[in-house]
Parts: structure tokens; sequence; C-alpha cells
């Protein structure tokens, strides 16, 4: 997972650059010519599409990055969960926390009072 990620990385930061490479080249060539109107309009106009395109580019790839990594955490979680309630339920453990993220990562479905609570707050509104 960790090499392709890598090596998506690598190859998002080739496309980035690429584009950024061509944003550049036309902003020097925009500034040697800004006596010709004409051209100068042009450069503009692809200088503007290019920046537009940049701009997309790394929407794309951010996208597909997160995307990357969702599916990379999803199968690492299926990977750990057989094995979390395993150690759960040989070592008597009713909750996972983690602490680094004050987060809940695994409950026994016998302690979860959720059902209980909803009817209780429907209970107290119809009231």
């Amino acid at each position: 997972m960790q090499q392709d990620m890598d090596a998506f990385l690598k190859q998002a930061r080739a496309d980035v650059s690429v584009h950024e490479q061509a944003l550049e080249k036309l902003n020097a060539d925009i500034q040697q010519a800004q006596d010709k109107e004409a051209e100068l309009a042009d450069l503009q106009r692809r200088f503007e599409d290019t920046r537009m395109t940049l701009a997309r580019v790394r929407e794309d790839k951010t996208r597909e990055m997160k995307e990357m990594e969702s599916n990379s955490l999803e199968l690492i979680e299926a990977e750990l969960v057989p094995v979390m309630e395993a150690f759960t339920k040989a070592e008597g453990v009713e909750i996972l926390l983690n602490t680094r993220m004050e987060s809940l990562v695994w409950s026994d479905p016998v302690i979860d009072i959720t059902e209980k609570i909803i009817a209780a707050y429907n209970s107290a509104r119809s009231k």
C-alpha cells in the first residue's frame, strides 16, 4: 500500500510539475511580449487556460489521493477488526479507545445503549 501511495505521489508531483513549468514559461513569455498586444492577449488566454488546468489537476490528484487513503484504511480495518474482536474476547475487554485521536475504536454491541437513549429522548419530547 505504501509503495502504491509513494508511486502515486511521485506521479502526481510530476503531473503538477509539468503544468507549473508551463505556467512559469508562459508567464516569462508574457513579460517578453508586452509590446506585442495580439501575442500578449493570446499568451494571457493560454496562461489562464493553463492555470485552470493546473487547478483541476491538483483537485483531481488530491481527490484521488484521498480515495487511495480511504481504500487503504478500509483494507487495514477489515484486517484489524477480527484481530480486535478476538483480542477483546480473550482479554474480557468491552471497549477499545484510541487515545491519540480520542475516539472509540471498537465496542462490544452488548454495551451499546443508543436505542435506549433515543427512546428516552423521544419519550421526553412527546410530553
